[in-house]
């Protein structure tokens, strides 16, 4: 027939760039059941065959969860669709798994950095170091944002996503005492560089001359207690501290290291 030879590359249901037809969707999702499925038919004009499907339409709910080592910082993406069909249908809310590009971006729309939706997941890690020189002991906050590309790499943000907005906060350890080879260190915030406690729970990793090494060392409220060892030389800079934040989801820490 006419189209002999070509391929479906997209169907679109809704246009996501027309106002109109948002508010129209919006209409169709209720609690978190979408009523914005179509009874799809495709057939061949040159046999009897058809192919007869349900396609849904749903929004993205984004969540994330950020991991700490002593360098930088894996915040990891997890997406997947926010509404589902009616039970009726009998259709399970599956993988998100589309070529997808999660971004953290700002107020003016610029993107910080992107990550690959594969799986429904992706991750960046950001080097302690990066942040730094981007932030510089600010406190900034950025939105994730999602975007579908197509076959030409158009990247077209898909609209009604679920997403929180991340907060970088500067955070680092505070000296408060020296005694023999025993450190007492406070975790502190370091917005505008200014030093103020903070309670976040944690590790410290110490260093010594570049190698990690086991120390003994005792956590009392935000504080800790450090025990070097005996060979341990203050006072040199060849001892570094670096504290370790547990995992959280909407705060993203960027930890300046101590040396001694």
């Amino acid at each position: 027939g006419q189209y002999s030879g070509w391929l479906l590359l997209e169907l679109c249901a809704l246009e996501p760039l027309n106002v109109n037809d948002l508010s129209e969707l919006s209409r169709l999702l209720v609690n978190d059941t979408t009523y914005a499925f179509f009874n799809l038919t495709v057939l061949n004009l040159n046999t009897s065959r058809a192919y007869i499907d349900t396609l849904v339409i749903s929004p993205l709910h984004l969540e994330v969860l950020s991991s700490y080592d002593s360098k930088g910082v894996t915040i990891e993406f997890h997406v997947e669709y926010s509404h589902t069909p009616p039970p009726e249908l009998e259709l399970h809310r599956g993988c998100v798994g589309h070529i997808l590009t999660v971004a953290l971006v700002d107020d003016s729309g610029e993107a910080y950095f992107e990550g690959l939706l594969s799986n429904s997941t992706t991750t960046i890690y950001l080097k302690y170091s990066e942040l730094m020189e981007l932030f510089i002991f600010k406190q900034v906050k950025l939105g994730v944002e999602v975007y579908w590309r197509g076959i030409e790499k158009r990247a077209v943000l898909v609209p009604l996503t679920r997403s929180p907005e991340l907060e970088f906060i500067p955070i680092g350890l505070s000296l408060l005492k020296i005694e023999e080879n025993m450190l007492e260190v406070e975790v502190v915030s370091l917005i505008d560089n200014t030093p103020q406690s903070v309670s976040i729970d944690g590790t410290i990793a110490v260093y010594i001359n570049g190698t990690r090494t086991t120390c003994d060392i005792v956590k009392f409220g935000s504080k800790y207690r450090v025990r070097l060892p005996s060979q341990a030389r203050i006072g040199r800079g060849e001892i570094e501290l670096y504290f370790i934040p547990e995992p959280s989801k909407d705060t993203v820490y960027y930890v300046y290291p101590m040396r001694v």
